[in-house]
C-alpha cells in the first residue's frame, strides 16, 4: 500500500475514534457565516461575495488563496 495512502487511513482512522471520545460539535455554515473574524473570507471562497468595504476587500482577495472550502 502507498504511504501517502496509508497515512491518509490512519488520519481517517484518528479522526473517527476522537469522534466517539471528545464531544466535538458538528460545525455549520451558520457558525462559519456568523464568526466575526472568519465570516468574511468563508463568504469570498463560497460564494465569491465581497464586503462594502474595499480595505478589507484588499485583505479579502490577499488572503483568498490560502483558504479553501472541502
Amino acid at each position: 500500500m502507498d504511504y501517502e495512502v496509508q497515512q491518509l487511513q490512519d488520519s481517517a482512522i484518528t479522526s473517527e475514534l476522537l469522534k466517539g471520545i471528545l464531544d466535538i460539535p458538528d460545525i455549520t455554515e451558520n457558525d462559519y457565516i456568523m464568526d466575526k473574524d472568519f465570516a468574511d473570507i468563508y463568504k469570498y471562497s463560497k460564494y465569491y461575495t465581497l464586503t462594502e468595504d474595499n480595505a478589507k476587500n484588499k485583505k479579502l482577495l490577499l488572503m483568498a488563496d490560502f483558504y479553501y472550502i472541502e
